[in-house]
C-alpha cells in the first residue's frame, strides 16, 4: 500500500487516505495519515508535499495535525484522525475555545483508541461542524495507542457522511 503516499500531492488526491474509514477502517486511515505527515512533510523549504496553489496542502496539514479532516467538501463534518501534538486549543470568533488533548501522544501512537467531547464518548468516527464549534470552552481528548483498534464494527450512522446517489 506504499503507492498511496506519491499520491498525495494535489486536491484531488486528498481524499484516498479518508476512504478506509468511510469502509468502517478507521486503523488504516489513521496509519496512512500519519505516515503521510510524517514523510512528505519537513521543516524546510521543501516542507511541502505537491501543489500548494491555494493553501490547501497546508489547511490539509493543519487540519490534521489537530486531529480533523473535512472529507466531504460543502457537508458540515470532519472525520477523525491521529493529532500531532498532546494540546493544542482552537479559539472561536465568540472568544471560546475548544481545547484538543492527546494526553498519549508520542510518534508510535498513531491509532485513536477512543474520543470524548467533554466527558462525553464519542461513537461516530465523525464530528459535525455545529458539535466541533458548540464544544467552545470545551474539551475533545484522543485516547492515542500503538496498536490499532481492528475489532469495532460500526453501524451506518457512526461512518462519515458520503454522497452516494440512490442511498
Amino acid at each position: 500500500m506504499y503507492y498511496l503516499l506519491p499520491f498525495h500531492a494535489n486536491q484531488p488526491s486528498y481524499h484516498l487516505l479518508y476512504l478506509f474509514t468511510c469502509a468502517g477502517k478507521p486503523h488504516i486511515t489513521q496509519k496512512w495519515v500519519r505516515k503521510t505527515m510524517d514523510e512528505l512533510y519537513h521543516h524546510d523549504i521543501n516542507s511541502i508535499s505537491g501543489d500548494e496553489d491555494n493553501g490547501e496542502i497546508s489547511a490539509w496539514y493543519i487540519l490534521n495535525s489537530i486531529g480533523i479532516y473535512s472529507f466531504c467538501t460543502g457537508h458540515p463534518s470532519y472525520i477523525f484522525d491521529p493529532p500531532l501534538f498532546k494540546k493544542a486549543t482552537i479559539y472561536f470568533e465568540d472568544g471560546k475555545g475548544l481545547t484538543i488533548h492527546a494526553p498519549e501522544y508520542k510518534t508510535e501512537n498513531v491509532y485513536v483508541k477512543s474520543i470524548r467531547q467533554n466527558d462525553n464518548l464519542i461513537e461516530n468516527l465523525w464530528i459535525s461542524h455545529k458539535d466541533f464549534v458548540n464544544g467552545g470552552g470545551g474539551n475533545l481528548t484522543f485516547e492515542m495507542s500503538n496498536e490499532p483498534t481492528t475489532k469495532k464494527t460500526y453501524n451506518k450512522s457512526q461512518l462519515p457522511f458520503l454522497f452516494l446517489p440512490h442511498e
